[in-house]
């Protein structure tokens, strides 16, 4: 009867009559020896031996084609491009890409350095959407057309003119909020301050969710036609003036306790503005992800994001208010294919991303710049990789091929391959498909060493000429 041993992996070395050999007889993943053949037995632990190839492909550093899911990552490898600068110079407040551009990316990264802009220049950055999980901007589908709000059906035009109303009471809370924070004494703000908390527009939870909400809820109570309803009679009220702008107004009471005014939005913004300029301080919101809040309402998505634009608009006699809108460029041509006023000046602080080949290398440089197990295989430092003398043979030959067969059978720089085989109808190319495409390539490069396609060595390039080719399909 044999012994059973299903744990070690075991090397028997027997002397038999004078010969040395070796006996290992494997079943069903179980090792068994034949008893009464071995005089002297040695047992060594099963250990899988992972080639080195596969240490640093199963290793290599690529990242996350969705900039959404890779945040706290971003930072390492973010690349600062023309584009970033624009924003950064305050040059563009709609900032435009196709699906994939860097939209997100550029949008995590202005959040990431928010303390640093207000530390050193004096700029206040408010996130309006959250870089992950459910859109807050997905609140604004209780506001939907058809409805019949206090006797005045919501069409279109109306639906534009109420969204307005909520973007400029959302900014105007997540404006008091900050300011609140930082600045609670701050004389010329206890006016909007004791507004906002008399009418109980700051919710007990900081999400933003909360804050849109509540801000629909107000602009609903608040929807109402003067011409039907003849004056105004609640504490929140608002209008359609001059049948052109839809507002939302605060009743208040004058000092003799007799009398009533009424204070808007646009005052209170107005009054923060000038405010702000005392304070050599300025506010910038920063959007993105506008095209996830309205993925089931097309209709609903293009009114919305048009008001958005007409706020924008509005905010330009408001000097120290800044806006940094990240914009699907083919979104954006559909909300500003009906021309209205000023949008020739809008246009004028447009960005749009455009990638060249310098970018796409440099974006694949800073990616696998991070990767210790690269810098230690190639005696390198991060900042050596990064240059300009060792970005490219390092990349394009020990991890990329250096060359790759086009469609004319033609051998090419792999970098000039993939410009040609991942840019679009409109001559764009996108981080995103880059990434994937590098993704792809190593996963398809580590099946083809368990198929045993791939010989372990030499090792280099990592990720081959096959693998790329294979996976294309899967990207483009």
């Amino acid at each position: 009867m044999g012994t059973v041993f299903s744990t070690y992996r075991c090397r028997f070395i027997a002397s038999l009559h004078g010969k040395s050999i070796l006996s290992e007889f494997i079943r069903d993943n179980h090792y068994y020896v034949k008893a009464g053949l071995v005089k002297k037995a040695k047992f060594q632990k099963k250990e899988s031996k992972m080639s080195r190839l596969e240490e640093l492909l199963k290793g290599l550093v690529i990242g996350n084609s969705n900039a959404e899911d890779e945040s706290t990552e971003l930072s390492k490898y973010f690349l600062e491009t023309s584009q970033w600068r624009t924003i950064l110079e305050d040059r563009a407040d709609f900032i435009l890409g196709p699906k994939g551009s860097g939209k997100s990316a550029l949008f995590t990264q202005l959040v990431e350095i928010g303390p640093t802009l207000e530390l050193e220049q004096r700029i206040l950055l408010i996130p309006v959407e959250k870089p992950r999980g459910n859109p807050a901007f997905e609140l604004l589908g209780r506001v939907g057309l058809g409805e019949k709000v206090n006797g005045l059906i919501v069409d279109e035009k109306n639906l534009e003119r109420k969204l307005m109303g909520i973007w400029n009471l959302y900014f105007l809370l997540l404006t008091t909020k900050e300011l609140q924070i930082r600045f609670p004494n701050e004389k010329n703000l206890q006016r909007l301050f004791r507004i906002v908390e008399d009418e109980k527009l700051l919710p007990e939870k900081v999400e933003l969710e909360e804050y849109l909400a509540l801000v629909v809820d107000v602009a609903n109570k608040a929807f109402v036609n003067e011409a039907l309803l003849g004056k105004r009679n609640q504490t929140i009220i608002g209008g359609l003036l001059e049948g052109l702008k839809w507002t939302i107004d605060f009743k208040r009471q004058a000092n003799d306790k007799k009398n009533e005014y009424y204070v808007s939005i646009d005052e209170l913004l107005r009054e923060i503005n000038a405010t702000l300029e005392e304070m050599n301080l300025k506010v910038w919101f920063a959007i993105d992800r506008l095209d996830a809040a309205f993925a089931e309402d097309i209709q609903l998505e293009q009114v919305a994001l048009r008001s958005l634009v007409r706020v924008r608009r509005d905010f330009g006699n408001l000097q120290n208010f800044g806006f940094k809108i990240f914009f699907r460029d083919d979104i954006w041509d559909l909300i500003t294919y009906e021309r209205f006023p000023e949008l020739s000046h809008i246009m004028e602080k447009t960005q749009d991303i455009k990638w060249k080949k310098r970018n796409l290398i440099n974006l694949i440089i800073q990616r696998f710049a991070t990767d210790d197990n690269l810098l230690a295989e190639f005696k390198t430092t991060k900042k050596e990789f990064s240059s300009n003398k060792l970005d490219q043979p390092l990349v394009f030959h020990h991890i990329l091929p250096a060359k790759m067969k086009n469609k004319k059978g033609q051998k090419v720089p792999t970098i000039d391959w993939i410009w040609d085989n991942l840019i679009d109808a409109k001559g764009r190319i996108t981080p995103r498909e880059v990434i994937q495409l590098l993704q792809y390539g190593r996963e398809a490069e580590l099946d083809r060493i368990n198929m045993r396609e791939r010989e372990l060595d030499p090792i280099f390039p990592l990720i081959s000429e096959e693998a790329i080719n294979e996976v294309l399909i899967d990207v483009s």
